[in-house]
């Protein structure tokens, strides 16, 4: 029986009991590998050194931002490496000593060497492509010793218990992921200490996981700048997560589409998206697990939320369904009240969650009969010479439909202009493109999810006057619309 996909802010959890090793399991003949040697400065192999390969773009060269750890690999007795089952992309590699606090590498608390031989600022970019092999990622380690960071996280005596709990340093400029301590038992005052760390500012921020309530605890962010010396004091503050229960509601509609692969609710995955620009980079870069499956019946429970506003928004397994309505029951003064209840409209809203908050009744509504349309981007002068990035918008042309969030779509071009919708609403649209600096990420907040942005996009939409109607069920393919 597989189960719900559910993806917090930018994290995501698999969860399946068709095969728990399916997710990881490599294939040799599709993923990438990187491989080379780490020496010292007088060309000695290094024995037993950590060797990371982080992504940071795409082959698109678009920037990569969900930057944590990267696959690692340790060096043999020749000072060799070999990292493999590496998705295509552009990648930095470096080496350091064990970033887990353990004494076991002798060369703990130095700071890291990119490839060739360098700090992160001027560090060489390896390509890897489907299946390919880069070979020669020589690294002549600097030996430079790094600073270390210091503190308490001290846990309340109402925190949940838990059998560990990880302190994480990331970069405030790129939200790599810098250090990391965990600690394998959850003690009252926690002391941590992350080595190896070069001059920056970070943001520190320590999680409790894996409690026996489900209730998880993070806590508050912390800056740190590091600048020629170890900083020690820090204390950080724990504060619980939020969750959200509800179910999900398929309907049934006389218009249903015939055919196609027949799908039930327990393959459905969710995006719980966050959109406030008050949120710091690191915190919507920064991966934490969390999520829940969706029962038989169509239950769903996600906790581990952070404070924020949420949109939801989601990849259907079946190519007939689409979002038709999200709701949440609007709190109530009595509980004695009669009469229907009041409903919040998540779709268009989104979700606004405060710490520790535990919302329940979400209602998703899914309908059958949705559309889909492919096709490309054509310059309408052939001198025009294409931006390097492009978005293309599906608009509701309906009045009553200008405000309906789950109506509004983007997607960013291809590389030959390439775009396609799924999972559409039946109705009326128009097209519209936009241009973006190509290191723009793809996985920015919606323009759609802010009313004013959404009053933009029908104004330019209606003088663009590309417009289509897209039918039930209607898949409509070699749609061309043309730029300037």
């Amino acid at each position: 029986m597989r189960r719900l996909l559910i993806l917090s802010g930018c994290a995501v959890v698999l969860f399946t009991s068709l095969n728990p090793t399916a997710s990881s399991q490599i294939n040799p003949d599709l993923d990438g590998v990187i491989t080379g040697r780490v020496t010292t400065l007088t060309g000695e192999p290094m024995v037993g050194v950590r060797v990371n390969a982080l992504m940071v773009k795409d082959l698109n060269g678009n920037p990569e931002r969900r930057q944590f750890g990267g696959r690692q690999r340790f060096t043999d007795d020749r000072g060799v490496y070999r990292i493999y089952g590496l998705r295509p992309g552009i990648y930095i590699v470096y080496a350091r000593g064990d970033v887990t606090s353990s004494p076991i590498s002798p060369y703990e608390g130095y700071a890291p060497t990119y490839h060739p031989s360098s700090p992160r600022a001027t560090a060489a970019e390896v390509r890897v492509t489907t299946g390919s092999e880069a070979t020669g990622v020589d690294i002549r380690y600097r030996g430079e010793r790094g600073y270390a960071v210091s503190g308490r996280a001290p846990v309340g005596k109402d925190a949940p218990r838990a059998p560990g709990m990880s302190v994480a340093l990331y970069d405030v400029s790129s939200g790599f992921l810098a250090g990391i301590h965990d600690l394998g038992q959850v003690e009252s005052q926690n002391a941590f200490t992350i080595k190896g760390v070069t001059d920056g500012e970070y943001e520190i921020v320590a999680r409790v996981h894996g409690t026996e309530n489900d209730e998880s605890h993070v806590s508050l962010p912390r800056r740190v700048k590091v600048r020629g010396a170890d900083v020690g004091g820090i204390e950080l503050k724990f504060a619980p997560l939020a969750s959200v229960s509800g179910k999900v509601v398929v309907e049934a509609l006389p218009d249903a589409c015939e055919g196609g692969r027949k799908s039930s609710r327990n393959n459905i995955f969710f995006r719980f998206r966050p959109d406030t620009k008050a949120m710091t980079d690191t915190r919507r870069i920064r991966i934490f697990q969390s999520g829940g499956s969706v029962s038989e019946q169509g239950e769903f429970n996600i906790s581990g939320l952070d404070p924020s506003r949420y949109f939801i928004s989601s990849g259907l397994p079946d190519e007939n369904w689409y979002f038709k309505s999200i709701t949440a029951p609007v709190a109530t003064a009595g509980k004695d009240s009669v009469g229907p209840v009041a409903t919040y409209d998540v779709g268009r809203n989104g979700l606004a969650l405060k710490s520790g908050d535990r919302v329940s009744g979400l209602v998703v509504t899914i309908a059958n009969g949705a559309a889909s349309l492919r096709g490309s981007l054509k310059a309408e002068n052939e001198s025009l010479r294409a931006p390097a990035r492009m978005i293309v918008h599906l608009v509701p042309a309906e009045p009553a439909a200008a405000d309906d969030v789950l109506r509004f779509a983007e997607v960013p071009a291809g590389r030959n202009g390439a775009f396609e919708f799924k999972n559409m609403a039946p109705g009326k649209y128009r097209l519209l493109t936009r241009s973006g600096p190509n290191d723009e990420p793809n996985d920015n907040p919606s323009a759609a999810w802010d009313a004013v942005e959404r009053a933009k996009l029908r104004k330019e939409a209606e003088a663009m006057n590309v417009e289509v109607e897209l039918k039930p069920c209607q898949r409509l393919t070699d749609q061309v619309v043309k730029y300037r």
